[in-house]
């Protein structure tokens, strides 16, 4: 009996101990899909047109990136820049001109990503590339007589992300499991208590923790307060909508233009621009073979050289396509490289270089 009760144990443990983390939504930044009445070529034409310009306000990060009167020429376009379409049977209505509901149907779009960069290079705009900010999401309703409730259902995550969907961020949600339970309640939630909000969230290592409160007025309107933490700095917006996905809106504009504007390479920003680095650390050839992988696929790179190896030490010329600023925060974000100590801050020059160690796998 005392062994079975053991494993009883260890196998309730094992379960606790395996619980994943809910994963962060992979955002497909490329794929749109639209609503259309017919598989008619030109409703096909126009379909695209949407797609592309709703495609490059999450590609930009700008929201307003379809009025640039550079890119018209190419919005006219935009099946050129289509991998492949499809469409699919959807529940959805579509209002005409004179307001009657006729049936949708989805069309699906996947550009072509190396077009879409090359063309936005090409005219100098900026891309913000995939590995962006995780947003951890705590959403909490004040149910009235039901009490301050988190909502973590389906339908509520799926709304939110789909809001989120229209500017690429990645969302990820809390399981509120006894540990959530136990770190943070429903009041704390409510009452935007951050150090309490820190210390829940720290399992999930989000890069900016959001948490939203509302309630429902008599006439089913949402009215709410959204707060997000963004490493020392916080911020808070009044929000209201007839849907979860109105009520989140202006959360992920606000969210998105300031992580945008942080993480955006804009370029040609830098062409003349070369910094000297120095990665430590580097024991074996796999290693070595990461490391360049890493440094050559990345976005804000133009090129990389490899000027020698020393000992452990990998010593590179780095091009960028942003300034250091901007490059140090992806690396930031990227967490593969580690900083290490310097007694000024590097500026990567060959007398003070950038200084890094390998913390990727």
């Amino acid at each position: 009996m005392r062994s079975l009760l053991n494993a009883v144990i260890l196998l309730i443990s094992a379960c606790w101990l395996a619980s994943p983390a809910v994963a962060e939504q992979l955002v497909d930044l490329y794929k749109v899909q639209t609503l259309v009445t017919s598989q008619a070529a030109a409703e096909r034409e126009r379909a695209a047109t949407e797609a592309l310009a709703r495609l490059l306000v999450r590609v930009t990060g700008d929201p307003k990136i379809a009025e640039n009167a550079e890119l018209q020429p190419y919005m006219k376009r935009a099946q050129n820049y289509v991998l492949q379409f499809g469409y699919a049977r959807t529940e959805a209505t579509l209002t005409q001109e004179d307001g009657t509901q006729v049936p949708a149907t989805a069309l699906n779009f996947s550009f072509s990503e190396v077009a879409i960069n090359k063309l936005l290079r090409k005219l100098k705009l900026p891309i913000w590339p995939y590995n962006r900010p995780g947003l951890l999401v705590w959403l909490v309703e004040d149910q009235w007589q039901g009490g301050r409730t988190l909502l973590r259902d389906a339908d509520t995550q799926q709304a939110l992300r789909e809001q989120a969907l229209t500017r690429g961020l990645p969302l990820m949600f809390p399981i509120w499991d006894l540990e959530d339970q136990m770190a943070i309640s429903a009041e704390q939630l409510w009452s935007f208590d951050q150090d309490a909000l820190r210390t829940a969230s720290a399992r999930y290592q989000p890069d900016v923790i959001v948490v939203g409160r509302y309630s429902r007025t008599s006439s089913g309107e949402l009215r709410g307060v959204w707060e997000w933490i963004d490493g020392d700095d916080s911020d808070l917006l009044d929000a209201k909508g007839d849907s979860l996905q109105a009520l989140a809106a202006p959360m992920v504009d606000k969210i998105a233009n300031t992580l945008a504007a942080r993480y955006a390479i804009q370029p040609g920003q830098d062409d003349g621009l070369q910094l000297v680095m120095q990665v430590q650390g580097v024991k074996a050839f796999d290693r070595y073979r990461k490391i360049l992988s890493y440094l050559e696929q990345h976005e804000a790179l133009r090129d990389v050289q490899l000027v020698q190896v020393e000992g452990d030490s990998l010593w590179l010329n780095l091009y960028p396509e942003a300034d250091l600023a901007h490059l140090q925060r992806a690396f930031q974000l990227d967490r593969k490289l580690s900083p290490l100590p310097t007694l000024v801050p590097a500026d990567g020059s060959p007398t003070n270089p950038l200084m890094f160690e390998w913390a990727g796998e």
